[in-house]
């Protein structure tokens, strides 16, 4: 039997050919081609592509700015994802009806320790848990 992924000579490069014909669309796709680099106000006040190149990829803050310059409003009730900032520092998109992380495992262990062992078992805790990360590096 072939290898589905392995490609040789005989090959095309991709076994699925790109067309563009059946790629997936948005209605609003048009706003974010050929988005320049910066945008400038001109000597009558309108804003204007500032000179030079035109190029993406884009910061974060210049895609937020040109979708703020082409009209669109944020509204949290009409979203379908959010950014959530997880416990730990990280942070993920999530659907919106999914509960926000809201106790840090490590707080939840803490508290728990410190109900349950006097200051001579944390104290214990502490250099076992030291030693496991020690073994970890």
């Amino acid at each position: 039997m072939r290898h589905v992924n392995r490609i040789d000579d005989g090959d095309p490069t991709y076994s699925i050919p790109y067309d563009p014909a059946t790629r997936k669309r948005h209605p609003n796709e048009a706003l974010f081609l050929d988005i320049p680099m910066s945008m400038a106000k001109g000597p009558h006040g309108r804003f204007i592509a500032a000179p030079g190149a035109i190029m993406l990829p884009h910061t974060a803050a210049r895609l937020a700015e040109h979708v703020e310059l082409c009209g669109f409003v944020l509204d949290p009730d009409a979203a379908a994802i959010r950014r959530v900032d997880l416990p730990r520092g990280a942070a993920r998109w999530q659907d919106i009806a999914d509960p926000v992380p809201d106790v840090d495992p490590v707080d939840a262990v803490h508290v728990a320790a410190a109900a349950a062992l006097t200051p001579a078992e944390q104290a214990a805790l502490i250099e076992r848990l030291q030693e496991g990360l020690d073994g970890q590096r």
